[in-house]
């Protein structure tokens, strides 16, 4: 194993308990070793109120992979600054990854809103993500009707390109796990 695995392995050992995650915890500050710090705090967030502040701060500084695991580690933390760090994210021009999982945290902290703006999204994956959280969200109903409404103003089903006809399939898809789609559509 590199020095990274191995470090990752004893970290994740040391966070499964409290006590263990009080020793970790001194590993969150500037004088730790960067690697060191973000390790720790993947494992600490949602225990430690300085973990996500650590995953905010480091996020830039690190390879894709260590950004999507602490993108996910922020699901354990339901803060304001982390929702807005990554509605931030999500925004950003960004690798889609990156910005898929933003979204997907976002959507398990319930920020239908922000699903919602997703859905206006000019990268196709990402609508589609978006159009699958608000599948499951409660309130979701509401806002993919509407979607489905403006697209369907803008253009009649019957023109669209295959494209264009299939984003609308997809947003009746998502709609129809609400319930009965209504006879009006």
């Amino acid at each position: 194993p590199t020095r990274h695995r191995l470090l990752k392995r004893a970290v994740a050992a040391l966070a499964g308990d409290e006590e263990g995650r009080a020793l970790l915890e001194p590993m969150l500050t500037p004088r730790a070793p960067q690697r060191a710090r973000y390790e720790a705090a993947l494992d600490l967030c949602g225990f430690v109120p300085a973990a996500a502040d650590v995953l905010i701060v480091l996020h830039g500084s690190v390879d894709r992979v260590l950004q999507l695991r602490g993108v996910r580690a922020l699901a354990r933390d339901r803060t304001p600054s982390v929702d807005a760090f990554l509605e931030r994210l999500h925004g950003e021009d960004g690798p889609f990854e990156v910005r898929g999982a933003a979204l997907e945290v976002l959507a398990e902290h319930g920020q239908v809103g922000v699903l919602s703006r997703a859905l206006q999204d000019g990268d196709f994956e990402l609508r589609l993500t978006a159009l699958d959280r608000l599948a499951g969200l409660e309130g979701g109903a509401e806002i993919l009707r509407r979607a489905l409404d403006q697209r369907l103003a803008s253009e009649p089903f019957a023109r669209m390109d295959e494209f264009e006809g299939s984003e609308v399939l997809d947003l009746l898809r998502a709609l129809a796990r609400h319930g009965p789609v209504p006879d009006a559509l």
